[in-house]
């Protein structure tokens, strides 16, 4: 959900990320209320165009593109590949093309077809066929972007308005008392700095906690 938070908030974040490029389990945390936020910003790609793309070669093995693979250019849907990724690791608990052997892993991203199977709803099999379609340019989201996720009927249940705001009671809370992230603005690199904007944002290991105050 996380990275469609991202997508949702564009008008706070799209000056700074375009792409995030490595959506993964190890990457989504829960805050100190049980709330998702981002981690790990090292591989996004700022400042791309609607339509435009990027060439470099990064990425977690499992979760990565055919395109990416192919060391094509690609462009944003290189995220929703990402999520559905996600998705299917957490309906069926290994990513989509898993294996040990990293060359044939890379096979079966590049040729393998998807395979589904049968113990989840449609809706979910249909966004799943979505999201991890190997021609990007037929891929959910292709069209666009966000609202196309957002409109599909496997998140028909959801208020997005309470969610970005965070009015959504979270079904678990960590109850962690003390939250690390306090400074509003937090420098990283050199020339790389990321203010406050309705929640906490950092590069590097730092973290995005969109919505609330």
């Amino acid at each position: 959900m996380l990275i469609l938070l991202l997508r949702s908030s564009n008008a706070r974040l799209s000056s700074l990320i375009s792409s995030y490029s490595d959506l993964k389990p190890e990457n989504i945390l829960l805050d100190s209320q049980g709330h998702i936020v981002l981690t790990d910003f090292g591989l996004c790609k700022e400042n791309i165009e609607h339509n435009g793309t990027t060439s470099t070669f990064c990425g977690t093995p499992e979760y990565l593109a055919p395109e990416v693979l192919h060391k094509q250019p690609y462009d944003r849907t290189v995220d929703w590949w990402c999520l559905g990724a996600v998705l299917y690791e957490m309906l069926y608990g290994l990513p989509p093309f898993y294996s040990r052997n990293t060359a044939e892993m890379y096979d079966n991203i590049l040729n393998k077809p998807l395979q589904l199977k049968p113990n989840i709803t449609n809706s979910a099999r249909h966004l799943l066929e979505g999201l991890l379609q190997k021609d990007r340019t037929k891929r959910l989201g292709a069209k666009e972007d966000f609202m196309e996720i957002k409109n599909h009927i496997f998140f028909s249940p959801i208020n997005w308005d309470d969610l970005i705001n965070k009015k959504i009671t979270p079904p678990f809370n960590p109850n962690v008392k003390l939250n690390v992230i306090t400074s509003p603005e937090i420098k990283v690199f050199p020339r790389q700095t990321a203010a406050r904007q309705g929640g906490t944002f950092a590069f590097g290991l730092g973290c995005v906690n969109l919505g609330g105050r």
